[in-house]
């Protein structure tokens, strides 16, 4: 099979490869969409014949890629919803559909306090730098890109940074590698970011006001142009990927305009100077692909598919456009040239969620879980962190374990057959004398329906040898075309030749129409339209055929049925890092300082989440609030609404822990002084400190024993609460002897508190 390629295309959608686009206009331009011109080409007619196979994929697939250099396709998979605890990169050999390599991907903490564990950083969308041999994957529920080598799947970098309070993308979806400028471009959920492939600095590009998530886009290296549609705003904006400026903005047409669009894919077919862009409409309705003239962007004409048409990528060589339908499931065959679905492809019942053109043929893949219970090589333990083969996952802390079900991958084939007019078998023609048994006449002995009429004629003259005038009948004089019996009059040339042209008699111009497997006659006379003619008729028998096949009629759309083709296993996962993305390394907090190994413990439980300059301050104070939201963490977050109207009068619905205050609260742990107020500023204090905890746990029955500490009494504030935080060995107190219960507590002695209580209980307590 002969396909082309140019690079690959895509991808968080790379999903795929294809043709590049022309370059656009130089200035900024908000095209509406109007139609285009109609145009007027001949074009030969053609065959496409389709034929696909599948295999077994990864869970959870969303986009591919193709390496060039390496001819390796590559796929992502990313289970479920978080957290995401089966996930992979995969090489996939193009020709055989053999599953190379898996890699364990990187690993995040998930959860806080009790509720905490660990999940994959997931894989979604995936482009191959092959001139760096990487691969550049985007982590959308994370809202980090990294990058892996080709060959080792190492993670070599990522955007992820745990001491950010925002990232550097926002939940981003596809990648596209740009070699002519050194850059990858990143949709995300605000348009748009570049990144220097080298460097990494990142930049985001101004898409216009209201910008919204960016889908799949379509990247023209020569040209120097980056198509994105906008989700939201029904638009696909051309950048300039030198100047990193939106240079024109197409408005995506909408069949109906009461329902939605939701432009998800673009690609272009430069030898036709057309723009595609895929649509998942609303409700069956809008779904399919728009086409749109490369020049001028204007609307050029609608293509219906399927019931939410995501993906799409073309064959520029064969003029061949390929679109998914992730509602129903199944992979459209698009002819360019006339704009017709030739081909549709079964892809499952639904959710086909890319496709990638490739030197070895198209690829798709879906998210329908047809393999159910399948063992993979690359699922994470939740509490441990390590990667299992396993046929199941948990799906978080407490979670029933839940089957890992495996997608499918498919590879399909096109044939396509060129039949130029050139080449097509000329009409059979019959000649007849005419009744002066010297004159002649020629047509073809079969009509098509539809088409003109030509009858010619030889040694037609008159007596003084000039040419006659001669005249055309049907079915003698009994069919009519326009009221007139007479359906065509011409002069014959001195040499008495001559050429008659009449429409075809269909029922909008005849009194009767001629129909398919009729028979009929056409009667050529002369003698009584000129001085002096020689009276002589000629009749010439026809047949009708039905019309043609042109290149531009709809043709039956043929159903492809893939064929299954043995699954070859996954290999062992490779492990790509051995650290753990979320880990925390505050600035301030060394190997020497004391308690570092509680405060890096607690904040990689997301117990403690530092301050925005990436410090921990361990010789500052805890406040109250703090301390309010470290036990609310410590309990893992529970779901909680806070009050409309706040409890205590010091602390507003602004205030920064309004919600894990108001949480305390209402489990009982912290009711606050008797003025109303809860003091979320004040210094927490150690005694004050050892009822939270104690609350904490659910206030255990416990009876206190003679006094452990010399300055703690019986009798005294919070002796029980001290005693039992001793005895539990959560607290020694100090060397001396003391506990100092109206001491302050300092962030890194909470932090050990936190970790000890943590290692010995749960808390308990639930906001009634």
């Amino acid at each position: 099979m002969t396909i082309s390629y140019q690079r690959p295309r895509r991808r968080l959608k790379n999903l795929a490869v294809g043709a590049t686009a022309a370059s656009l206009l130089a200035s900024a331009l908000m095209v509406p969409a109007q139609a285009a011109p109609a145009e007027s080409a001949a074009s030969s007619a053609r065959s496409v014949e389709v034929s696909a196979q599948q295999t077994q994929g990864l869970p959870g697939q969303y986009q591919m890629a193709y390496s060039q250099k390496n001819d390796k396709l590559w796929v992502t998979g990313s289970s479920g919803r978080p957290p995401i605890e089966t996930a992979t990169i995969a090489r996939v050999n193009p020709s055989t559909m053999k599953i190379e390599a898996n890699a364990a991907m990187p690993t995040l903490r998930t959860g806080t306090g009790q509720n905490a564990g660990y999940q994959y950083n997931g894989a979604y969308g995936i482009a191959a730098d092959d001139a760096n041999n990487t691969v550049w994957v985007t982590n959308t529920r994370s809202s980090a890109v990294s990058v892996f080598d080709q060959t080792t799947l190492k993670q070599i970098w990522t955007s992820y940074d745990p001491a950010a309070s925002e990232q550097v993308v926002d939940h981003p979806r596809e990648v596209k590698i740009d070699d002519a400028t050194g850059r990858a471009f990143v949709t995300d959920g605000k348009g748009v970011v570049a990144f220097d492939l080298t460097t990494h600095e990142a930049q985001r590009i101004d898409v216009g006001e209201g910008a919204g998530t960016g889908m799949n886009s379509f990247l023209d290296e020569e040209a120097g142009r980056l198509y994105t549609p906008d989700i939201s705003r029904g638009v696909v904006s051309v950048i300039d990927t030198k100047t990193l400026k939106v240079v024109q903005t197409i408005t995506v047409h909408a069949d109906d305009s009461s329902a939605g669009l939701s432009p998800s894919d673009v690609t272009v077919d430069k030898s036709l100077n057309e723009i595609y862009v895929s649509s998942q409409g609303k409700g069956g309705k809008n779904s399919g692909v728009t086409v749109y003239d490369l020049t001028t962007g204007e609307y050029k004409k609608s293509i219906p598919f399927g019931t939410q048409a995501l993906a799409i990528d073309n064959d520029e060589a064969r003029d061949l456009v390929y679109v998914t339908d992730f509602g129903k499931g199944e992979v459209g065959v698009i002819d360019a040239r006339t704009g017709k679905v030739v081909s549709s492809v079964d892809t499952g019942s639904r959710a086909t969620n890319d496709v990638l053109v490739t030197p070895e043929g198209a690829f798709a893949v879906d998210k329908a879980g047809a393999y159910a219970n399948q063992s993979v090589p690359f699922t994470l333990d939740f509490t441990s962190g390590t990667t299992r083969t396993s046929n199941t996952e948990q799906k978080g802390y407490g979670a029933q374990l839940s089957p890992i079900n495996a997608d499918t991958l498919y590879k399909i084939d096109t044939k396509v057959t060129e039949t130029s007019p050139e080449s097509e078998a000329p009409a059979e023609e019959q000649t007849v004398k005419a009744s002066d048994g010297t004159a002649t006449v020629t047509s073809v002995k079969t009509v098509r329906e539809g088409a003109e009429v030509t009858v010619t004629g030889i040694g037609w003259k008159a007596q003084d040898g000039s040419g006659s005038n001669v005249s055309v009948k049907l079915d003698k004089g009994k069919t009519t075309i326009g009221g007139d019996a007479v359906v065509a009059t011409v002069d014959a040339n001195a040499q008495g030749e001559f050429s008659a042209t009449f429409p075809f008699p269909g029922k909008d111009n005849a009194n009767e129409a001629w129909t398919v497997g009729s028979s009929h006659t056409i009667h050529v006379l002369s003698g009584s339209g000129k001085t002096g003619d020689v009276a002589r008729n000629a009749v010439l028998t026809v047949g009708v055929a039905a019309a043609p096949a042109s290149a531009d009629e709809a043709s039956e759309v043929s159903q492809v049925s893939p064929q299954a083709t043995a699954f070859q296993g996954y290999p062992a996962a490779t492990k790509t890092t051995d650290k753990v993305l979320t880990d925390r390394d505050f600035k301030d907090v060394t190997d020497s300082t004391i308690f570092a190994k509680e405060i890096r413990s607690i904040a990689n439980k997301g117990i403690t989440e530092g301050w925005d300059d990436n410090t921990y301050r361990p010789w500052a104070n805890i406040e109250r609030g703090q301390m309010a939201a470290y036990i609310y963490r410590m309990a893992g977050s529970p779901s909680y609404t806070a009050p409309a109207t706040p409890q205590f009068t010091d602390v507003s619905k602004d205030d920064p822990f309004y919600k894990e205050i108001s949480w305390l609260h209402a489990t009982g742990i912290a009711q606050g002084w008797s003025d109303g107020t809860f003091r979320p500023n004040a210094k927490v204090e150690r005694g004050a400190m050892a009822a939270f905890f104690y609350r904490a746990a659910g206030s255990p029955q416990y009876r206190a024993g003679n006094p452990a500490f010399s300055d703690v009494q019986r009798g005294e504030t919070f002796y029980k609460e001290i005693a039992w935080l001793q005895d539990s060995g959560i607290t020694k107190g100090y060397d001396d002897g003391t506990f100092r219960p109206w001491t302050a507590i300092k962030r890194d002695q909470m932090a050990a508190f936190v970790d000890r209580f943590s290692g010995r209980y749960k808390v308990t307590v639930s906001a009634q």
